[in-house]
């Protein structure tokens, strides 16, 4: 039997790559989410992707093509043929794509490894230090998505916890391993729980060789008592974690529901890159409007993601999608661990964490946690050995010319979007009149057209001025990459502003089909009813709002049954 892991200073450092990944790991999380950084996130990820790739061509004779390599290409080409669909996160993603390339052509050492399970537990430090109560939001801003970027990197730990003699190194990664899993829990997702523990079962199970000879010794009925045993407490376990927030697993039947109508409706190619959020509203109006007295609908929202990533992927890239998906992943694991188990074995772990989270929530969507799954699996497709072709040296110097003149024009594109950017968020935050800032906009508009937050900050402008006809112009721009029943109020608003009394009636009534439990787009209905002097449908929306159940009171939602209480009472 191969002895245990003994972590020595045998192992090869590579010392440039690893201080990249490094700085890439640590910080990134803690400039993604800052407002005040801007672009800067795209061109970090850049830079580091530059200096990867120009070493990896400038040192190597040959390039050595594998299967993982067919799909950066299918990547890469179908993300710029659906130009028109992308978004600001579009840009980082294709840095990642490179990076991606980049690490599965370097020689990586456990050492790696170490890196970056200490940053994780760097990071769950901060993220204690700074708010130790639940859910932890940690320095993701967000505590779903942190728990899930714990989950990701905790087989890591785990595996190694279980797979070294040496004492000292047993308490550092138990310690590691506790505090990820106080982390996790502190932040309260449930994905990332049911991810963990079924990782650590898994691990424990295929590392202990007392188990597996101890199942071999008991007999058929001791065997069945365990079995029912055990799946009597999985079933317990699941049906706590899901009750613990009904409302949020009753929201998500909601999304899987509408999101398989939407496979069906398209199921060989889907709807395409970056769909999801521009296409999921019209089906969830679609659904209410269907069933109007569903119990899912105090559960409905502006939702961005599918909280499945099989079901999302299947929506945007249909069965072909998810056959793709599938096949990478049985790669993955095809990959042969050979004399580096200790590497590729808790990376594959990893993967199997991610698999878990994607079930029920959305880890490629967020780039804070799609960061490191990328250099996880771009880490294990570096030890994948079965070659397909490869390009000779003078082919490795066109590529370097070609990369180079791309290079250029990426970072000219971020440096541009980004001095536009600082422009938008200075302009935005000065005391300067609106049609001054609608001048400003107009100037950096083309540059930050990828950007649905100006734009929509564009087109309230635009409304502010009076340019009611390009504000909507602008909106219905912004609706092929987000739907949102702000949206939809704003156009309406825009249409009552021109005393287009019909397209306004409309942008309000499917504002209120989107999300059918907020109020704001029946008190809209109602007051343009009120100012055309529609006394019938008045009284009939006021009446809907007394009686409208609201999901989160306020002092506004208050103000407007009284308002409608008002009205009853005087035109009733």
């Amino acid at each position: 039997m191969k002895s245990r892991l003994y972590i020595s200073n045998k192992w090869e450092t590579n010392l440039l790559p690893s201080t990249l990944l490094t700085c890439l790991l640590f910080f990134y999380p803690l400039i993604t989410n800052n407002i005040n950084y801007g672009y800067l996130k795209e061109i970090f990820v850049f830079s580091i992707s530059i200096i990867f790739i120009l070493h990896y061509l400038l040192f190597k004779n040959r390039i050595f093509i594998y299967i993982y390599d067919i799909y950066i290409a299918i990547g890469i080409i179908y993300i710029i043929f659906n130009i028109k669909n992308w978004d600001n996160d579009t840009y980082v993603i294709i840095c990642y794509i490179i990076l991606f390339f980049c690490i599965s052509k370097t020689r990586w050492n456990i050492n790696i490894l170490l890196i970056i399970i200490s940053i994780s537990t760097i990071h769950a430090l901060i993220s204690i230090y700074n708010n130790y109560t639940s859910p932890l939001i940690g320095i993701m801003r967000n505590s779903g998505i942190t728990g899930i970027y714990l989950a990701i990197t905790y087989p890591i730990g785990f595996y190694f916890l279980l797979n070294t003699k040496d004492i000292m190194q047993k308490i550092i990664y138990g310690s590691n391993s506790v505090l990820i899993i106080i982390s996790i829990y502190l932040t309260d997702s449930r994905s990332a729980i049911l991810s963990i523990s079924i990782c650590t079962i898994y691990i424990y199970i295929k590392s202990s060789n007392t188990i597996i000879n101890h199942i071999r010794k008991i007999n058929i009925k001791q065997t069945t008592i365990c079995i029912l045993l055990f799946t009597s407490l999985g079933i317990l376990f699941l049906y706590n974690l899901i009750n613990h927030r009904k409302d949020s697993v009753d929201g998500r039947i909601l999304i899987y529901k509408i999101t398989t109508k939407m496979i069906f409706d398209k199921p060989i190619l889907g709807f395409g890159y970056n769909t999801f959020y521009s296409v999921y509203p019209d089906y969830q109006a679609s659904y209410f409007s269907t069933n109007p007295d569903s119990k899912y609908k105090i559960f409905a929202d502006n939702t961005k993601y599918g909280f499945n990533e099989v079901l999302q992927i299947g929506v945007e890239y249909g069965i072909i999608g998810i056959i793709l998906t599938l096949i990478f992943i049985i790669y993955l694991f095809t990959i042969k661990t050979n004399e580096n188990k200790f590497i590729i074995s808790p990376l594959k772990y990893s993967v199997l964490s991610i698999l878990i989270v994607s079930l029920s929530s959305y880890p490629l969507r967020r780039v804070e946690t799609l960061l490191t799954i990328t250099i996880l699996i771009g880490i294990l497709a570096s030890f994948e050995k079965r070659i397909l072709f490869s390009f000779n040296k003078i082919q490795c110097k066109l590529l370097i010319i070609l990369f180079s003149f791309f290079s250029f024009s990426f970072i000219g594109s971020i440096i541009n979007r980004k001095n536009a950017y600082t422009i938008w968020q200075n302009t935005k935050n000065t005391s300067i009149s609106d049609k001054e800032k609608m001048t400003i906009y107009n100037s950096i508009k083309d540059k930050l057209k990828y950007d649905t937050q100006f734009l929509y900050n564009y087109a309230v402008t635009l409304s502010k001025c009076q340019k009611n006809e390009e504000s909507n112009i602008h909106l219905d721009k912004i609706l092929t990459h987000m739907n949102t029943s702000s949206i939809w109020i704003l156009k309406g608003n825009n249409y009552k502003n021109i005393n287009n009394l019909h397209e306004a009636i409309k942008c309000y009534t499917y504002a209120s089909k989107i999300v059918p439990n907020r109020i704001f787009p029946l008190y809209q209905l109602m007051l343009i009813y009120k100012e055309y002097n529609k006394q019938n449908q008045m009284i009939k929306i006021a009446k809907h709002i007394k009686e409208f159940n609201v999901k989160i009171p306020s002092y506004t939602t208050q103000k407007i049954k009284e308002e409608a209480n008002e009205i009853i009472s005087i035109y009733n």
